[in-house]
């Protein structure tokens, strides 16, 4: 099992993210982002696609490239519906899983939800990077406070940790990826809503990766390319 900075070593990372709704607007959209920049992608259905089917069109995808002899790419999954059960149903040679929350909320000793999630991994045989929310959009907000302290509990669980903003295409304040990356030190930490080619520069200093649809995008499911290079000029 390789480490983040085995598969990324010595750079910040640029994952675009694709909202999947057919095999051909997957394909032209990870073309999209290799073409201009990015280091990889997550791809990510929101009920247009079941994550079952999710999955086949990800194993038909790699399939493909690897017959055709395409540049090795990194792409990860999101399956938003199938919980845990993910690590078991995802190809064992899956580059990375993203999983919107670790369940780790406080900074009590016991998490019960993050060791079922490390346990399933366990078992599964996977051996990917897993992305794992942390106080994370549309979950328990966790207080400033407590921030440093909950994100050093979740990094055990996890290869990276993954923050957000509120809502989709938000941004975290800068003050909330600085304390998460204060509190966890080298350990890795992205940022998963709200960065465009203008904003990131302030996050710079505070995340190794950064997962981003909205910022990129012309639509909902289709990649801008002149955003993509963008966003990858601004991370130089």
């Amino acid at each position: 099992m390789k480490s983040f900075r085995e598969v990324f070593p010595e750079k910040k990372v640029f994952l675009a993210v694709i909202h999947a709704q057919s095999y051909f607007q997957v394909l032209r959209n990870v073309s999209v982002a290799q073409e201009n920049g990015a280091d990889g992608v997550f791809l990510i259905s929101h009920g247009t696609l079941s994550d079952r089917e999710l999955i086949r069109m990800y194993r038909t995808l790699r399939d493909e490239r690897r017959g055709h002899s395409l540049p090795p790419f990194w792409m990860g999954l999101n399956c938003l519906g199938m919980g845990n059960e993910v690590f078991s149903g995802v190809p064992k040679d899956a580059d990375g899983i993203w999983l919107d929350s670790l369940g780790v909320e406080s900074s009590r000793p016991y998490q019960p939800e993050a060791q079922q999630v490390r346990r399933a991994r366990g078992e599964s045989g996977w051996e990917g990077l897993l992305f794992g929310g942390v106080a994370f959009k549309y979950q328990r907000q966790v207080r400033d406070s407590e921030l440093a302290q909950v994100a050093r509990r979740a990094a055990y669980f996890t290869d990276v940790l993954v923050t957000s903003g509120s809502a989709t295409g938000v941004a975290p304040s800068v003050e909330k990826a600085r304390i998460i990356k204060e509190g966890v030190g080298d350990f890795p930490s992205a940022i998963a809503s709200g960065m465009t080619p203008e904003n990131v520069w302030e996050y710079l200093p505070y995340a190794d990766a950064f997962l981003v649809a909205t910022g990129i995008s012309s639509d909902f499911t289709a990649l801008d390319p002149r955003k993509v290079r963008a966003f990858s000029q601004a991370m130089k």
